[in-house]
């Protein structure tokens, strides 16, 4: 039931975001557009856990309307054959403070399919970020429900530009853990990240990425490279 609902909200919100498409902006500065990603990695590290350790697939679809963006991302692991493991749900709100400063706040439901016990989680969100020259995002996370625990997060990303080359943009990020999971407050996990995106033709790219996170609590975290290429059919710089 769960599923028919979401796969019908996804549907109706892509033919109200292709026809905005379509017609443009409207006078009213309601903009809509719809963006669809497949990334294939080699693990998937996830707040300082290692969620994957085999390959995987993350299939997206990102509607954005207006201040509202929903998104939904699946897990697909690869152990000899592709398992349908987790699917996210998230529904977030951006609202603009002053210039470059803006302020988020969501939901996300966590679906873990192949699990009898404990198939979901809820985690609620919020923060604030600056866009420029350096992009700076501080964010705090709150699970609910049969799992408690928080974790925040700050993150900075920068992009290179040299005339008609490749765009580079490298990003780190810090996190903090509090008893999410674990049964401590620590500093959880540091990670630093480098892509690009390679237009392929019309609203078609892909993006190749190379990341190491370093767990900076051993009793709970490990050292992990990253890496993997995202397809994606949306708007990209």
């Amino acid at each position: 039931m769960t599923r028919s609902v979401v796969f019908v909200l996804v549907v109706v919100l892509a033919s109200v975001s292709l026809h905005a498409e379509e017609e443009g902006t409207s006078d009213s500065g309601f903009h809509a557009e719809w963006n669809v990603e497949v990334a294939a990695t080699n693990n998937v590290v996830w707040r300082g856990f290692l969620s994957n350790r085999t390959a995987a697939l993350q299939p997206s679809i990102t509607l954005t309307l207006g201040a509202f963006e929903i998104n939904s991302t699946s897990v697909l692991e690869f152990d000899g054959r592709y398992c349908w493991k987790e699917h996210d749900l998230q529904l977030s709100y951006t609202r603009p403070l002053y210039e470059r400063l803006s302020l988020t706040a969501g939901y996300i439901n966590y679906a873990f399919p192949a699990v009898e016990k404990e198939r979901f989680a809820h985690e609620f969100f919020t923060g604030l970020s600056f866009e420029g020259a350096t992009s700076v995002r501080m964010l705090a996370f709150q699970n609910v429900g049969a799992s408690t625990g928080s974790y925040l997060s700050l993150e900075l990303s920068h992009g290179f530009r040299n005339g008609k080359r490749l765009p580079i943009e490298a990003a780190a990020s810090l996190g903090y853990n509090r008893r999410l999971f674990i049964a401590e407050n620590t500093f959880s996990d540091a990670a630093v990240t480098i892509s690009t995106v390679i237009p392929l033709g019309g609203r078609l790219s892909i993006a190749p990425e190379i990341g190491f996170s370093r767990g900076l609590n051993r009793q709970y975290f490990a050292n992990y490279v990253t890496g993997g290429v995202r397809l994606a059919y949306g708007k990209h710089e």
